[in-house]
């Protein structure tokens, strides 16, 4: 099942304040769809009728059954998840820094791996990549996972700290998020 259907339980609004739904207007939950901002955790993407776009919305704002908990992740998840990575602190976990180390360790060029990518079907320009790698833009998930498969490597191996004391901090969030995400064991 690609989209699970909704209904209001209350007035929506956005973060301007303006409706987005009011109480009883249908929707779909889209499943498929990560939260790429720390204010997105706790919230579940849906698409309204009558909007083109989705709306992240609070899951106690919803009638239905069935909202897979990852798409509704605590908030107390979110504090221990840095999203979006690319905006930390220098030392901090950095996608672009892993992405040029592993691609030099790979004597690749920016424009080498960008034809990879194009050869997974990831059209991504060499400026583009350079952007990431420079910490001017963030990849989205589908990139960072475009970005792996044509480094030959596992995606979390792009999530890497660049130092002791963030490997540790990266410990300490990992362990967070399994007991938030895995309460029974």
């Amino acid at each position: 099942m690609d989209e699970l259907h909704v209904i209001a339980r209350v007035d929506v609004v956005n973060s301007g304040g303006g409706c987005v739904a009011r109480a009883g207007t249908h929707g779909y939950a889209l499943p498929n769809k990560l939260p790429t901002r720390q204010d997105q955790y706790g919230r579940v993407p849906i698409r309204w009728v009558g909007h083109r776009r989705s709306f992240w919305t609070e899951p106690d704002s919803l009638i239905a059954d069935g909202l897979d908990p990852y798409r509704a992740m605590p908030k107390e998840a979110a504090r221990a998840i840095a999203v979006p990575l690319c905006h930390m602190a220098q030392s901090d976990i950095h996608v672009g820094r892993m992405i040029r180390r592993l691609r030099q360790t790979r004597n690749l060029s920016q424009q080498g791996l960008c034809t990879r990518m194009a050869g997974l079907g990831f059209n991504v320009s060499q400026t583009t990549l350079s952007n990431w790698e420079r910490r001017s833009d963030c990849p989205a998930g589908a990139f960072v996972r475009a970005v792996a498969e044509a480094l030959q490597v596992q995606p979390f191996l792009l999530l890497a700290p660049a130092d002791c004391d963030s490997l540790e901090e990266g410990v300490a969030m990992l362990q967070t998020l399994r007991a938030v995400a895995c309460p029974d064991e």
